[in-house]
C-alpha cells in the first residue's frame, strides 16, 4: 500500500510461511492488482510515453495500455510485452508498421471518423482486430 515511485526507492520484502522475497528498488517490472495487470515502463522523451505503471488493457497480438497517472483516458501502445511503451498516434504506428500499408490505410480511415484509434466495441479495441487481420494473424 505504497503509491509510485516508492517502488524506485524502497526495497520491498513479502514474508510467507515457508520464505521471504526482497525486491530490491527499481526491480519491480509489473504487478497485479484487483484482477488487472500493470506494467513498468521507464518512459522517454523519444519514446513519447513517461515513466510509469501501464495498465494492460488488451494483450492480443498488439499490447493496448492505460496509465490514469500519465494522461487520463489515452491509450498507449507496444508490439510486445518487453518491447517499448508508445503514446497510440497515427505517426508511432505508421513509424512501427509503415510496411504494412493495409493496415495503416485502415487506421487512417479510423482516424477520420467521429471514433479514434482507441475505439472499441463490444469485442475490444477494434486496432486490435485490425492489427490480427493485416499485420500478425492468430496461428
Amino acid at each position: 500500500n505504497f503509491s509510485f515511485p516508492a517502488d524506485l526507492t524502497l526495497t520491498l520484502k513479502i514474508v510467507t510461511p515457508d520464505t521471504t522475497f526482497k525486491f530490491n528498488p527499481g526491480t519491480i517490472y509489473g504487478f497485479s492488482e484487483c484482477g488487472s495487470i500493470y506494467r513498468y515502463f521507464e518512459g522517454g522523451v523519444e519514446l513519447n510515453a513517461q515513466e510509469d505503471f501501464y495498465k494492460i488493457e488488451e494483450a492480443n497480438g498488439l499490447i493496448l495500455y492505460s496509465s490514469l497517472f500519465v494522461s487520463g483516458d489515452e491509450i498507449f501502445y507496444s508490439t510486445n510485452l518487453t518491447s517499448p511503451i508508445h503514446r497510440l498516434t497515427l505517426e508511432n504506428l505508421e513509424e512501427d508498421f509503415g510496411h504494412y500499408p493495409d493496415f495503416i490505410s485502415e487506421l487512417k480511415k479510423m482516424k477520420r471518423k467521429p471514433e479514434s484509434l482507441a475505439a472499441r466495441d463490444d469485442e475490444g479495441f477494434r486496432i486490435v482486430d485490425l492489427y490480427t487481420e493485416f499485420v500478425k494473424p492468430i496461428e
